[in-house]
């Protein structure tokens, strides 16, 4: 028997990317637009697919600079986003956070905060929230002075400076006053 024989079946196939309902930028206070550096800022997405996500990635990118974001879950870290805010994203399967805490590569300006999610498909959609980049101030904290009221004698400044940025950069200077307000 030389018979052949040929099937053929065809078939419309659509892939649905995953869909981002919703995407919040959230710190301790509430929504947030800008980001000082040292501090942190969680970004909160859901996200629907028909198809199991492979991945979901966060990125901060700025002037062609860009670090991705790690994952966040609640009680993960001491700090967390302001409760009003994050009920923007209901706390279920969909869910999606993520913490941002800028490294010193970026700079003051802005920047932009993209989520990427992937289904198993390959099929992907990306959702992009402004953010505001601040250097933080420095802070002078406790301030002790050992004097002995004895003109000639040494006399000792201790300060305690912090800067969330890194002390790198960073000038003090210091102003002695007489009684009237002079400068000595």
């Amino acid at each position: 028997h030389g018979a052949q024989a040929l099937a053929s079946l065809e078939r419309e196939l659509s892939l649905t990317p995953p869909s981002i309902e919703s995407a919040v930028l959230c710190d301790e206070r509430g929504p947030a637009e800008e980001l000082r550096f040292g501090m942190e800022v969680w970004f909160g997405a859901r996200v629907i697919s028909s198809r199991p996500l492979q991945e979901a990635v966060v990125t901060i990118e700025q002037e062609g600079w860009r670090s991705t974001a790690p994952p966040w879950t609640q009680g993960e870290t001491e700090t967390s986003p302001s409760a009003s805010c994050a009920s923007q994203i209901p706390d279920d399967e969909h869910a999606k956070w993520f913490r941002l805490r800028p490294d010193r590569a970026f700079v003051n300006g802005d920047a932009s905060v993209g989520l990427r999610a992937t289904d198993i498909d390959g099929a992907s959609i990306r959702s992009v929230l402004d953010l505001l980049l601040r250097h933080a101030p420095p802070e002078i904290g406790a301030v002790t002075v050992n004097t002995t009221g004895t003109a000639g004698d040494p006399v000792t400044l201790i300060a305690d400076l912090t800067d969330l940025d890194g002390v790198l950069g960073v000038a003090c200077r210091l102003t002695v006053r007489d009684e009237e307000g002079a400068v000595v």
